[in-house]
């Protein structure tokens, strides 16, 4: 959707649901660009309420219906892909502390998937999968619902049932609080940190998919278990930490921040590299001017170091750049 009236029309047809978004980098662009309109912002900023809103009501400021749009417990979920480079160089400090981030789950690939070489088409889904969901709705829906509600309302929402946690496992997600806690007090002296401030939730809302997953064939014995939330923490932990690699890495607060990034990483990846590798792969996205420029400041400020290597044969010398740790 490119607007919160848009949200609210979509939400309110269907309340529960995936937004698979390619190139998601382009989104995050129009909410860091310095004319983004108050149509994106407002979009933002429901984006975040809709995460947390559901079990309440969700109520959009504007939207394109002719009445109040009140939505019942929401649950919206964004998949969204991207290339690393894309998605950090969009990022803003802002977006961390405004909250929107730290509601993600980043998965970085750091290694080439093994090819299918049987791939199922695109429109068929695992006959389990088509049960296990159907069954997960019903438990929700279709066996508290009579036809009269129906009639009466357009649309029941049921009452809400509650999958209990065992006591390991709340033992385990308490003490994971604990810990999350300290990693945010932390924010005071460097603000990415802030990305934790949600660590503990997403990992209760893991584990809770978790358990579902296991017992949907009979979902009144459902229960989380300490499997379940110790599978969540290793996923979130290892999730957060190489998050917040890349925006040290990459995340900057205005273009010349970015192109320097940009360059540091060329020669931090590489090791050592020489100008014209660094021209190479940055590929005509930046004047060599400002490479020189960017080069020679991170040389200043001592990130990088200069090497000037003589060849064997007769000519020039090669300067070489390495990258300090």
């Amino acid at each position: 959707v490119s607007s919160s009236a848009k949200l609210g029309v979509s939400l309110s047809d269907s309340p529960v649901q995936v937004q698979v978004i390619d190139e998601i980098g382009k989104i995050f662009r129009k909410f860091v660009s310095w004319n983004a309109s108050s149509h994106e912002m407002a979009l933002l900023d429901d984006y975040c309420s809709v995460w947390g809103t559901n079990l309440g009501i969700f109520s959009p400021e504007g939207t394109t219906t002719r009445t109040d749009c009140n939505i019942e417990r929401p649950s919206l979920t964004i998949f969204g892909g991207t290339t690393p480079i894309n998605f950090y160089t969009k990022l803003r400090s802002a977006q961390i502390a405004g909250g929107f981030l730290n509601r993600f789950i980043v998965l970085h690939k750091f290694s080439d998937p093994v090819e299918n070489t049987d791939p199922h088409s695109e429109e068929c889904v695992p006959d389990r999968f088509i049960e296990a969901i159907r069954a997960l709705h019903m438990f929700q829906n279709g066996a508290l619902v009579s036809q009269s509600d129906l009639s009466k309302s357009g649309r029941h929402v049921p009452e809400i049932f509650v999958v209990p946690m065992n006591v390991g496992a709340e033992r385990l997600l308490s003490e994971y609080r604990a810990k999350t806690r300290d990693l945010i007090r932390q924010a005071k002296e460097d603000p990415i940190h802030e990305i934790w401030v949600r660590a503990a939730e997403i990992v209760k809302r893991l584990s809770l998919i978790l358990a579902c997953a296991r017992s949907w064939h009979d979902m009144a014995r459902c229960e989380v278990a300490l499997e379940d939330v110790h599978w969540a923490i290793g996923l979130i932990d290892w999730s957060m930490n190489t998050f917040v690699t890349g925006l040290r890495r990459h995340m900057a607060e205005n273009e010349h921040q970015a192109n320097s990034k940009s360059i540091l990483e060329i020669i931090r990846s590489a090791g050592r590299a020489e100008r014209s590798y660094v021209y190479k792969r940055i590929d005509g996205r930046i004047d060599r001017r400002t490479i020189d420029g960017i080069i020679g400041a991170l040389k200043d400020g001592g990130m990088i170091d200069e090497v000037v290597m003589k060849t064997l044969k007769k000519g020039r010398p090669r300067t070489v750049y390495v990258y300090k740790n």
